[in-house]
């Protein structure tokens, strides 16, 4: 049998989930962004989990334990957001070495109680193992949503738009930055500062996702492995094919600025780069232009419709009059490869 490096993450999880029982009260388990677990009849629990490994997810000298702390609970809550529903309560578990500085501990679950609080987690409980070298933040993420308007990564269909809440790609500049310091030092300090702090601390859409959850979207995910990666991920679970407009990526000024500095491709950072978690989603073609318009007025965040559903089952991207086919685009924690 292969290495886990050589199957890549979701090789891995295919292996692993054909281990796993169904069970009547899982309504949805493995292969979305949270499980499903019936519970009244209108309304279901979300369970996720996620995990941020020292050396892997973060570096202790590049970034703010309090920062670390938000961020190991938002990369939690984007998942329950990415299904439509409302955060409830979280399970914290702490692996650290024996030498670990109690005060850096301390000053992360400053991080993540002002994330939970922010919106509407309670810490539940958890627990604390010593681990020999490195520290690791592992939650657990319980949620509700109404049964009858889930989202899910299934439903989207042939002529349906294909939409984003947010910017795409200011996160992976800023983790660009953070790991080429002579790079970062060419840009003015406020827009270096705004990129790292987008990797650092990035915003759960949740009120988003109850909005389009409540307003017939067909399917949505929140953009963690890179936003090709995960469109590809909705292509799959729908069994469609997808038409991206690369004039149409919103890319923000601060990316914009950055990559015309250093001569990088802004599109690349935006398409294959990573860690945004905003949420893409799809809507019926007949009500995109209102249901975005309405999603930006009520939620406070811009969307914008940058492709289209089709039928085939390829990813293609419009660009310069050129159309090209993608392979997945992302980040597989396991293989460690784009």
């Amino acid at each position: 049998m292969p290495s886990i490096a050589e199957l890549g993450e979701f090789g891995l999880i295919k292996l692993l989930s054909r281990r796993v029982k169904a069970a009547p009260q899982i309504l949805k388990g493995i292969g979305d962004d949270a499980a499903v677990i019936a519970t009244m009849p209108d309304s279901v629990i979300l369970a996720t989990c996620d995990s941020q490994a020292q050396d892997i997810h973060f570096r202790l000298e590049k970034i703010d334990p309090v920062d670390l702390g938000w961020r190991a609970m938002a990369v939690n809550i984007s998942d329950i957001a990415a299904m439509g529903g409302n955060p409830w309560f979280a399970l914290i578990s702490l692996l650290a070495p024996a030498e670990t500085d109690a005060a850096l501990l301390d000053n992360i679950y400053i991080g993540l109680q002002a994330c939970a609080e922010t919106f509407g987690v309670a810490i539940a409980g958890g627990n604390v193992s010593r681990n020999p070298n490195t520290l690791i933040i592992d939650i657990t993420l319980i949620g509700m949503a109404d049964a009858n308007s889930l989202l899910l990564r299934s439903g989207a269909k042939a002529g349906d738009s294909i939409c984003v809440t947010g910017t795409l790609g200011l996160s992976a500049i800023g983790r660009y930055l953070q790991d080429h310091p002579s790079a970062a030092a060419q840009m003015p300090e406020e827009i270096a500062r705004k990129a790292i702090l987008a990797h650092h601390k990035p915003t759960p859409r949740v009120t988003a996702g109850q909005w389009l959850a409540a307003h017939k979207a067909t399917s949505a995910i929140d953009i963690s492995d890179g936003f090709v990666a995960d469109l590809q991920h909705i292509c799959e679970a729908s069994s469609v094919g997808a038409l991206i407009d690369a004039k149409l990526l919103p890319i923000s000024e601060e990316l914009a600025h950055i990559t015309n500095t250093l001569q990088l491709a802004a599109n690349d950072f935006a398409l294959a780069g990573g860690e945004d978690y905003e949420l893409l989603f799809t809507l019926p073609a007949e009500e995109t232009e209102t249901a975005l318009q309405n999603l930006s007025a009520t939620c406070g965040v811009s969307a914008s419709k940058i492709g289209v559903i089709t039928e085939l089952k390829d990813i293609l991207v419009v660009n310069d009059g050129k159309t090209i086919r993608l392979d997945r685009l992302g980040w597989d924690h396991l293989s460690g490869q784009k």
